[in-house]
Formats: C-alpha cells, structure tokens, sequence
C-alpha cells in the first residue's frame, strides 16, 4: 500500500511543471539573486571607518587571549577612527551605561579562560555590529601561536570567514525547503477532498500509509533540492561545503522531514483550503525572515525581542548548525538544530495521522 501510494504521488509531482520547477530552479535563481544584491552584508572587511567612536575594555589576563586581543586591536584601529579604551574591572556597571548610551560601541572583557563582548540590548549601532562579528571569529579560534619576535601588527591570523555566496547557498536552501509544506499540505488536502481515507478505512486498510507516503515525497524532493544545490554551488559558485558536507546533507534531510510532517498535519488539520493556504506561506515566510533568509542571523540577535523569537524557529537551529560545519566546527548547535527538527517531525506526524483519521471516521459516519 505503501510503495503504491508513493509511486502516486511521485508521478503526480512530477506531472505538474509548475511544482518542478518552483522546487528545483527557483532555489537555484534565489541563491544567485541574495548572493550578489547582499554580498555587502556578509563577509565584507571590517570598515567601521565611516564614524569613529570607541570600544571599552578590561583586561584580566597577560594569556593566549591577550595575545589574541590585540590582534583584534590592531585589526580594527588601524585606520585611527576606532578608539580602545582600557577600564577597571570596578567601573564595569558604569561602562555598561556608556555602551547603552551609545557612547561606546562595546565593553570587551578578557580573563585566561573566555573573551565577552557586551553590545547594546536595544538599538545596537551598525559599527558595532561588524566589530562583535570579527570579534567572535577571533574569541572563536582556538590555539594562535604567535612569533615572539614580531609585533601583533605583523601576525597573520589565520581566520576563515563565510562569504555572501556560501551564506545563501545554505540559507536560502533551507528557507526554500519550507515550501515543501506547502506542496504536501495541497496533496493531503485533496486527499481529504477526495474521501480518499474513508475508502481506504472501509477496505481495511491502513490510513497512516497515506500520510507517510506524502511526507516520503517530501523527502525525495529534499534530496533532489539538495543534489541540485549542491552541484550549482561547486560547479557555477567554486563553493566547498567542507568535510562535514554528508553531515550538512543529513541535517537538509531532517529539515525536509519536518516541513513535509508539518503540512502533512496542516493539510489534514485545517478545514479551509484558503485558511490552510496562508497558515503554509505566512510559516514558511516568518520562519525565512527569522531564519536569516534576508538579515544575517548576527544581524538579528541584537535585538532581544527577535533574538528570542529566532530561536523557536527551526530554521535558526538548522541555519547556525549547517554555517557551523561548512566552516569545519562541531558545536552544540548541532545537537540542538537535529533535536528540533526530530521533534516537530514526530509531532506533526503524530498529529496529522491522527486528524486524517478523524476525517475518515467522519465521512465514513456521514
């Protein structure tokens, strides 16, 4: 019944060019697009140069931290505009309401085991926010050896950063495999339309085996995305996804899971074809914003209220865990992004398997 169902659906699917090629060539289209009209937003050179201002700091160590402190320093007042101002450890509080005020752009605190960058909570200015960004690929490295006989000025640092292209490659990826709700909730809708369940129940047979083969075509179209992108990216972009590239993959896979489980259950849920309609795109679109599908996610967290709201969106978790492994780091984001999805897909699964079965008894009792 199963492997049936899901030749169906395939064929169907595949049938409707329209669905084929929103899919499979406007993923490709919108990554080209994001890619070069954003490039200024990700992986640009620190240039804070436009307005100078100054960063307060306090330091607590003589370490490895220190060392990588005036590489960031350097780095950044090289052109004079940017002023570091060393505090006491006492004066904390009050340097805090400087970089609230805006007086300064940010409190930077060095100790032997970790570097923190305190930013403004409300409206955290621009320059601010590209000197936190090169300030976590420097805190984020772990062993710099620096040569005792050259200054700091002279030291290279071997720091890899994420271009616009490989950004949206895997953004806009993820954000387009939102869509695949959409097709799944249309297909589990029909089925309803149909009374496809109330026959199937009356022949004895089982009705799950409708639900999971739509979530299966859901899958099949997420490897078919994925091969797509993948390709565009090494072929047209020269982009390499790195050693994690299988584990990237399987992380795309799980997301695909998960938006095929949640319009399987909004398609079986709703009532209104309309109503479910909008329900799909308005996900698939706060999800993308809050995601990082236009604003860099770094972007975004300044802001406390959207920090909090980003994080209850897949896209988010899946978004950090994947730049994560391109950039060849295990973190615990990962973990996070892979429970998520894992537990919308049970959920949601759950839930349209059982709203497909009311439905059934429904048409079967009318």
């Amino acid at each position: 019944m199963f492997s049936e169902s899901l030749k169906k659906e395939l064929k169907l699917f595949f049938r409707n060019k329209g669905n084929v090629a929103f899919m499979f060539v406007f993923p490709v289209v919108l990554i080209a697009i994001m890619s070069y009209a954003l490039q200024s937003m990700i992986g640009a050179k620190v240039d804070v140069s436009e307005k100078s201002g100054k960063i307060l700091y306090i330091m607590e160590t003589d370490g490895e931290n220190c060392q990588k402190f005036d590489v960031l320093k350097n780095a950044i007042s090289g052109n004079g505009t940017i002023v570091f101002e060393e505090i006491n450890a006492a004066d904390r509080v009050a340097a805090e309401k400087q970089v609230i005020k805006q007086d300064a752009y940010g409190l930077i605190t060095i100790t032997s085991d970790k570097m923190e960058y305190y930013r403004s909570p409300y409206n955290e200015p621009y320059a601010s926010r590209m000197i936190r960004s090169y300030f976590k690929q420097v805190a984020g490295i772990k062993n710099i050896a620096i040569n005792k006989d050259l200054s700091a000025e002279k030291e290279v640092l071997p720091i890899k950063r994420i271009d616009s292209k490989t950004y949206y490659t895997l953004v806009e990826l993820s954000f387009m495999m939102m869509y695949i709700a959409m097709i799944i909730a249309k297909s589990v809708f029909s089925e309803k339309e149909l009374k496809t369940a109330s026959r199937i129940k009356l022949s004895g047979a089982s009705v799950n085996a409708i639900v999971f083969s739509k979530i299966a075509v859901g899958l099949v179209i997420g490897v078919v995305q994925i091969l797509i992108v993948y390709l565009f990216s090494l072929i047209v972009f020269g982009i390499k996804w790195g050693k994690y590239t299988l584990l990237m993959m399987l992380m795309f896979l799980l997301l695909a899971l998960a938006t095929s489980s949640i319009g399987a259950a909004l398609g079986a849920a709703i009532k209104n074809k309309n109503s479910m309609n909008t329900a799909v795109m308005m996900l698939a679109l706060v999800c993308g914003l809050l995601g990082g599908m236009f604003t860099p996610t770094s972007y975004l967290d300044s802001t406390k209220v959207l920090s909090v709201l980003m994080r209850c969106t897949p896209l988010y978790w899946i978004n950090k865990a994947l730049i994560s492994l391109q950039q060849g780091n295990m973190t615990s984001t990962i973990i996070w992004a892979i429970v998520c999805c894992a537990v919308i897909s049970v959920l949601m699964t759950v839930l349209a398997s059982a709203a497909f079965r009311k439905n059934a008894s429904n048409d079967t009792e009318g």
